[in-house]
């Protein structure tokens, strides 16, 4: 799966991996936030928070490709990756 990381304009080594260090740091940081906020969520049907998660989702793919920071083949290969790690087993 593509991490959307974004690639550094310098050719130097360091701070294209620091700019990926940075980002799966927020990354994570912002999986643990959405973690607890599911857990507060737990009142509502599962199907409504899978629903409203799949809107705001939406949202946050527009703005990604109106603002062009992603292609529409990147956001394409984000929700194939997605699928797959839903329908296709574990190995």
């Amino acid at each position: 799966m593509s991490t959307g990381v974004p690639t550094s304009s310098s050719d130097d080594p360091e701070t294209s991996s620091f700019d990926a260090a940075v980002f799966d740091s927020a990354v994570r940081h912002c999986f643990e936030k959405i973690d607890r906020l599911v857990e507060r969520l737990h009142r509502y049907p599962l199907e409504a928070v899978a629903l409203a998660m799949g809107a705001y989702l939406q949202q946050v793919f527009g703005f990604l490709l109106e603002e062009g920071i992603c292609a529409g083949e990147e956001i394409r290969e984000y929700l194939r990756d997605f699928e797959s790690g839903i329908f296709e087993p574990k190995s």
